[in-house]
């Protein structure tokens, strides 16, 4: 699978597969791919004969799981139906947030990534809750983060070390880089492409406008980036098809649409997202303490293992923020996340109750109705 390599592929890939077919003797005509894009129930996938287009939703699939992009799975070609996606192999890491549009269920947005690039543009304020839930979003998904502060050339200098120097606070021990891809002078794009190893995956993510596509063309090596669309070249071998909002003072303009995994040219593989404009939390309690470490850690010297660091007696957290070690705002910021968190706890406990009551009406109905005849 030397072709595949290019997109990651690796040993512990190879016995996955291995292990699957070793189960279900029926996946051993099946190949495996990565998923460069889902749309409208069809995925294109990099094979290593170059590039399909399989049905992600078909009724003889082996999966548990939907595809989604930056994931390895198995493909068929069915004689009726063409190519299929038959199974998704156990992922290694997934973005996952809570589905805007369905009742407190999870959505995955990408799978399979090293490093998760949480992108900000200078062209509008520096957001704080902003950047932590992203940051949150970044840990529970099980990569490391990277958070790049992009359109460097519409801030002056001072604003860029006072952003930075914010950005540092919010992520201790994180790379925070700068970076801009106006014009000819690129800036900061070598110290980003260093954060993603030549077997690595890494995703670009933020709010729409933020300049993901941008980074991505270069990364690419597009050429100049154009006002509306970059270089398109299609094809199997990472050609970039890239679509860039143009800039102001204003900001980006939201172009992208769909997840699209791209090769980068020195080795590894790039994901250009569509911009978040909700980012709901998904079970995320441990990656929320990782965040903010500086509140969880002091939270374990509070005499209440559930204080909510308000009116409790002996609040460790409270005392640090009276003292002024501590900003009463980031604390806050965390109380609304928890509070976020542990209501879609409760949330989801209750739909699951709802549900199971409606399996247990139709499993009675049903005997009643064998007992009548």
């Amino acid at each position: 699978m030397a072709s595949l390599e290019k997109y990651g592929w690796d040993e512990d890939w190879s016995e996955q597969v291995t292990l699957a077919c070793r189960h279900n003797s029926q996946l051993r005509h099946s190949q495996p791919g990565r998923v460069g894009r889902v749309d409208r129930g069809a995925c294109v996938v990099h094979v290593a004969d170059g590039q399909i287009t399989a049905a992600s939703d078909s009724l003889r699939s082996q999966r548990v799981v939907a595809p989604a992009t930056g994931d390895w799975v198995l493909v068929n070609e069915d004689e009726e139906l063409g190519w299929v996606v038959d199974l998704v192999l156990e992922r290694r890491t997934a973005i996952v947030r809570r589905d805007p549009s369905v009742d407190v269920v999870e959505q995955t947005i990408v799978a399979n990534v090293d490093v998760v690039v949480v992108v900000h543009g200078m062209d509008r304020d520096l957001g704080p809750a902003q950047i932590e839930r992203f940051l949150v979003l970044a840990a529970d998904s099980g990569a490391r983060a990277v958070v790049v502060l992009h359109k460097a050339d519409l801030c002056d200098e001072q604003g860029l070390v006072e952003a930075s120097g914010v950005a540092e606070q919010l992520a201790p021990g994180l790379p925070v880089i700068v970076t801009s891809v106006a014009g000819e002078a690129h800036r900061g794009l070598t110290e980003l492409r260093q954060q993603i190893g030549k077997q690595e995956t890494g995703v670009l993510i933020g709010v729409s406008g933020a300049g993901k596509s941008s980074i991505t063309a270069a990364l690419l090596g597009a050429g100049e980036v154009l006002s509306e669309i970059g270089r398109s070249d299609g094809g199997s071998d990472g050609g970039a098809d890239i679509r860039i909002g143009s800039v102001g003072k204003r900001g980006g303009r939201h172009v992208t649409v769909v997840r699209d995994l791209y090769q980068l040219p020195e080795g590894g593989v790039i994901i250009d997202t569509p911009g978040l404009r909700a980012v709901g939390l998904w079970a995320a309690d441990a990656a929320l303490d990782e965040v903010f470490s500086d509140i969880a850690g002091l939270a374990e010297g509070c005499r209440f293992r559930d204080c909510s660091h308000r009116i409790e007696p002996g609040c460790v957290v409270a005392k640090a923020v009276e003292q002024g070690e501590l900003s009463a705002d980031r604390l806050l910021r965390y109380q609304r996340l928890w509070e976020e968190l542990a209501q879609q706890s409760d949330d989801r406990e209750e739909r699951e109750r709802r549900q199971s009551r409606g399996r247990h009406r139709v499993v009675t109905t049903k005997r009643v109705r064998r007992g009548k005849r």
